[in-house]
């Protein structure tokens, strides 16, 4: 008989990409205008979002370029809630 996975391990939400997604899409950026903002390249700018591993210092500027200023939001997008 052939071998059949029956479960994938579904990967957690990354909660911060998406909280960094919407408000790029609600401020109109794209991401040439988001790496402008953050002093990076663009394929810089996609390569950070897709890998998900945030630094606080990437946290920080990051908030500071998009005008995320509601702590409540980041702390719950950091801790996966």
């Amino acid at each position: 008989m052939p071998k059949v996975k029956w479960c994938k391990p579904v990967p957690p939400p990354n909660r911060l990409r998406e909280l960094f997604n919407r408000y790029q899409k609600a401020r109109g950026l794209t991401s040439a205008d988001l790496s402008a903002l953050l002093h990076m390249q663009p394929e810089s700018v996609r390569r950070k979002k897709s890998r998900g591993v945030w630094s606080n210092e990437d946290i920080r500027d990051w908030c500071a370029a998009l005008g995320i200023t509601d702590p409540e939001e980041v702390g719950r997008a950091v801790l996966n809630l």
